[in-house]
């Protein structure tokens, strides 16, 4: 399940064996070039079932989101705090015909406790360390959270967080100066 992103204008066809997401390249990060994108797209493909239900933190221009219902999620919510961020991951979503995703303004504060099977967090790690106590809450027991955009010397500040709220490490992933965790909750 390899993906292929296109600017929406580009008319041209997808390779048959990538699954096309079509954004627009605009000021909200999330084209799908970073390496932070590719990591979790690439630990989505290994972890998502399709029984999921995905809730994307930080979504920016929904790239994620995409990826987890084109993978075969059944729910799939992403939320933003920027109001550019969230109407631009609507566009977005909708352009790939994805109607089923449900994308809010907001964080992951509004979400609904124990209500999540996989969560997806590509931000900064002191975001995500800010946000912790949020994350367990929403996680169902033994849920996945898919922990991006963490640069490799924030890598024991965050190993840390996951043990103290009893995080288990499942895979690590560097693709040059950042990293990816994959953590289960107990």
């Amino acid at each position: 399940g390899d993906f292929y992103v296109i600017p929406s204008w580009e008319t041209g066809d997808c390779r048959e064996d990538r699954l096309p997401i079509r954004i627009d390249p605009g000021h909200v990060f999330g084209t799908g070039t970073h390496e932070t994108t590719q990591l979790t797209i690439e630990a989505l493909g290994r972890w998502i079932e399709p029984d999921h239900t995905v809730l994307d933190v930080g979504t920016g221009s929904g790239i994620l989101a995409i990826a987890s219902r084109q993978l075969g999620a059944r729910h799939v919510f992403a939320c933003d705090i920027d109001p550019v961020a969230a109407q631009v991951a609507i566009a977005n979503i909708e352009r790939n015909a994805q109607n089923d995703v449900w994308t809010f303004c907001g964080s992951v504060d509004a979400v609904r406790s124990a209500s999540v099977r996989l969560l997806l967090c590509n931000m900064t790690a002191d975001l995500i360390i800010s946000l912790f106590s949020e994350i367990d809450r929403v996680l169902q027991p033994h849920g996945i959270a898919i922990f991006s955009g963490i640069l490799r010397e924030q890598i024991e500040e965050m190993s840390g967080v996951l043990s103290r709220f009893q995080f288990t490490i499942h895979e690590e992933l560097t693709r040059g100066e950042w990293m990816s965790l994959i953590a289960e909750k107990h």
